[in-house]
């Protein structure tokens, strides 16, 4: 669940953004930077959670895509190696939201 908010905070502020009728830069700034620290903060609490003795994927989340006559299924989780890669792109987006 923690992990799909994390994607969930991002999308919807990418989504938010571009449908926005405001053009001031200085409110696209605040917000962005406000949205990418709240996604640093829920993943660093995902980094704390994750338990690295563990071999399989954690935060593990599967959708169904379509009909299930079609039977696609959209799956993503973290492992071992990733979750450094996820905290590291989060940090990233921030750092670049706060920078530019």
């Amino acid at each position: 669940m923690l992990f799909l908010s994390i994607f969930t905070t991002l999308v919807s502020a990418i989504a938010g953004l571009a449908l926005t009728n405001i053009r001031d830069p200085f409110f696209i700034k605040v917000i962005s930077t406000f949205l990418s620290g709240l996604a640093l903060l829920l993943s660093c609490i995902l980094f704390i959670r994750f338990d690295p003795d563990s071999f399989y994927f954690q935060f593990h989340t599967t959708y169904s895509i379509g009909s299930e006559s079609l039977n696609m299924l959209y799956s993503f989780g973290i492992d071992n190696m990733s979750v450094l890669f996820f905290l590291l792109s989060s940090l990233l987006v921030f750092s670049c939201t706060l920078f530019i």
